[in-house]
């Protein structure tokens, strides 16, 4: 007796204890699954780095910026207004002053540095930054953005109604669904459902998706203990949701047609069962045990959230394996032939279609080559494109939303989407600050970036840590090289 058949002898032995074992982990880990959706890391931070480091110490020392973006106030007027005009900036800096709470940081053009950067050369247009506190999560001011754009939504200077923008406002505004992750599985598992339903005609649709609901609750509730230990990134759920449905219910899949065919060739039912595991269950093994190394490979990369991915993608396998070489039969056996209704028509083993497709194939094996080659290299044709990196401001503000046509408005203007993004330096100071080094700083930025580049703030410090927020008023994101700032410990800013 081989091993797989002696395994499903000795489940099918079991099969209550398999049952009601397999039905309270699937209920546990449901009801679980919003906790461990919740406890994930959003966090893609690389420790060690100089970057990461300073951002973290920006964040621990001012409670915002770093390597979350500012949001932006904006406020234009009309000719032959200018934001210049002493009454102007008088109303701006009133509106202003209601964003100066306690753990908020406010920089306007009134900030004689800035002014330059933050102002439209038609003196018609002008910025102010604003860093709210931050909280953890998928949006950083999840709290301050509605917050900001309430205590502003009254105000008029000149007349005119101050915008909100910046980068998480953008990302909110067309961040695309808000739906969770256990409703987005929902929904391929009822498109799932529908090809299933095609395929057999009866009620055994249902057993490949019931494997599925049971390998991605387990799934989830593996991962709740798995973050006990280490941050797991949120990118795992999508993981379960897009791994877990498709392996799960292609392992039941194969399984269920192998036994269809032993049935249909007259086999006892429960014999049918232990050849079908014999079969196409050792094949599911080994294929599982197959997928779950390659994404364990993920472990060995020194990113901390991918690590975390390796070990969160290796339970996804492993336990559609298992529910595929424990549960499954147990249905089957059970129940499998109640659930052949309404379709009792006999099942054929040999696809006339297929078999017909493969004999083309086999006698032109030149031809499906090549044709095969071609319709790969139109679908990867598009990657030849692909740029990685941060997506500039422009393809996420395109939308007819508030924060969009105030960050259009200004970009139109004059003033570089850099002011959006700015690039915070953080440095060490004296007691009283050491102003040489400071204005060594400051002359060296502006050395770097020309008279379009870059210009520099001492954020007022209570530890000793200055920031010099810097904007790149030329292209957006770009770095140049330049004298090393005394006492500079790192830049931050960028995730």
């Amino acid at each position: 007796m081989s091993l797989m058949r002696w395994w499903t002898a000795g489940v099918l032995r079991l099969r209550w204890l398999v049952v009601v074992g397999w039905i309270v982990v699937t209920v546990v880990g449901g009801l679980l699954a919003p906790k461990t959706i919740d406890g994930l890391s959003y966090d893609f931070g690389l420790p060690g780095q100089p970057a990461y480091e300073a951002n973290e110490q920006i964040l621990e020392k001012f409670g915002n910026g770093g390597s979350v973006d500012p949001l932006a106030v904006v406020l234009s007027v009309p000719a032959p207004a200018s934001v210049e005009d002493p009454a102007v900036r008088s109303e701006f800096a009133g509106a202003l002053k209601r964003l100066q709470q306690p753990g908020w940081r406010v920089l306007s053009a009134s900030d004689a540095e800035a002014g330059a950067a933050l102002t439209s050369k038609d003196r018609r247009t002008t910025v102010a930054l604003v860093y709210p506190p931050i909280v953890g999560g998928p949006s950083a001011y999840a709290a301050a953005l509605p917050q900001v754009t309430s205590m502003l939504a009254d105000v008029r200077v000149s007349g005119q109604p101050l915008q909100v923008t910046g980068v998480e406002a953008l990302r909110e505004a067309g961040g695309g669904s808000d739906r969770p992750i256990i409703v987005e599985i929902a929904f391929g598992a009822g498109g799932a459902l529908l090809v299933l339903a095609l395929v057999f005609g009866s009620f055994l649709a249902l057993v490949p998706l019931l494997m599925a609901v049971a390998a991605i609750a387990t799934t989830f509730l593996l991962i709740l203990a798995l973050s006990t230990a280490i941050d797991v990134s949120f990118i795992i759920q999508y993981l379960v949701g897009l791994i877990g449905l498709g392996v799960a219910i292609d392992y039941a899949l194969l399984v269920v047609m192998r036994w269809r065919e032993e049935r249909g060739q007259g086999v006892e039912n429960r014999q049918a069962v232990i050849t079908a595991m014999a079969t196409a269950g050792r094949a599911v093994l080994f294929s599982g045990v197959t997928v779950a190394i390659s994404l364990l490979a993920l472990v060995v990369v020194p990113v901390p959230f991918l690590r975390s991915v390796g070990f969160g993608g290796l339970l996804i396998p492993l336990v559609s394996v298992a529910v595929a070489v424990t549960l499954l039969p147990v249905i089957l056996a059970g129940i499998g032939p109640r659930l052949e209704w309404p379709r009792r028509k006999q099942h054929q083993a040999e696809s006339r279609l297929w078999k017909r497709i493969g004999t083309v194939v086999v006698r032109h094996r030149v031809v499906a080559t090549l044709l095969a080659v071609a319709a790969l290299a139109a679908m990867f044709a598009p990657a030849l494109g692909l740029r990685l990196g941060s997506p500039e401001l422009t393809a996420i503000s395109t939308g007819d939303d508030p924060s969009s046509k105030a960050y259009r408005a200004a970009t139109d203007a004059g003033i570089s989407a850099g002011v959006f993004r700015p690039v915070e330096i953080l440095t060490t100071a004296g007691a009283r600050g050491d102003r040489r080094s400071e204005a060594s700083c400051r002359g060296g930025r502006r050395h770097r970036a020309g008279r379009r580049g870059l210009e520099a703030r001492r954020a007022a410090d209570r530890h000793g840590l200055p920031v010099h927020r810097s904007f790149d008023t030329g292209r957006q994101g770009h770095r140049r090289a330049g004298p090393r700032c005394g006492g500079e410990r790192g830049h931050g800013g960028r995730r």
